[in-house]
């Protein structure tokens, strides 16, 4: 199960995944967008209203990516996470600033995760869900309350963003 939480303000229930959104007992709806990905980005979270790369900025580091740039720290994170001795069966893996997905989407190639991308960029979202489906891909703001429940997860990556050490704390 992916441990996402209720983002809107006092609540922080569960989300269950129902058909094509993710719902609280409370009320609360998220719906998920036709190419996969939930934003739980609330108006008080966002800075801007085109927040996060932009498409074009995430078209530019996949390039960068498929001629070797970056390729080797990519590598190097995904092979020491893929070693890790974690608990969960499967192991619950969050990706803070996932971007388009290349860490988590390479961990779950390389092994069994439940897999949760965070990013501000609803570009950078739409196309990780594109590309490694199975996996949970989320809008939110990392900086602030991160939208998964306590003492949920098994390792929290954080390759190209800030990390809130309260919060990674809080769901570890």
């Amino acid at each position: 199960m992916v441990p996402l939480s209720c983002t809107v303000r006092g609540c922080g229930a569960p989300l269950h995944h129902a058909n094509r959104s993710f719902l609280c007992d409370r009320g609360h709806s998220f719906d998920i967008a036709r190419s996969g990905y939930v934003s739980l980005l609330q108006p008080q979270d966002r800075k801007s209203l085109d927040a996060g790369d932009s498409s074009a900025a995430v078209r530019a580091r996949a390039d960068l990516l498929k001629v070797g740039v970056g390729l080797a720290v990519l590598d190097a994170v995904v092979a020491r996470a893929a070693a890790l001795s974690l608990d969960g069966q499967p192991p619950v893996v969050v990706d803070l600033g996932c971007g388009s997905g290349d860490t988590l989407g390479l961990l779950g190639q390389q092994r069994e995760i439940s897999g949760v991308g965070i990013d501000l960029s609803t570009a950078a979202a739409s196309e990780a869900a594109r590309r490694f489906a199975s996996l949970t891909w989320v809008v939110a703001n990392a900086d602030r309350r991160l939208p998964l429940l306590e003492a949920r997860v098994d390792l929290v990556l954080s390759v190209h963003a800030r990390r809130n050490p309260t919060e990674c704390h809080h769901i570890l």
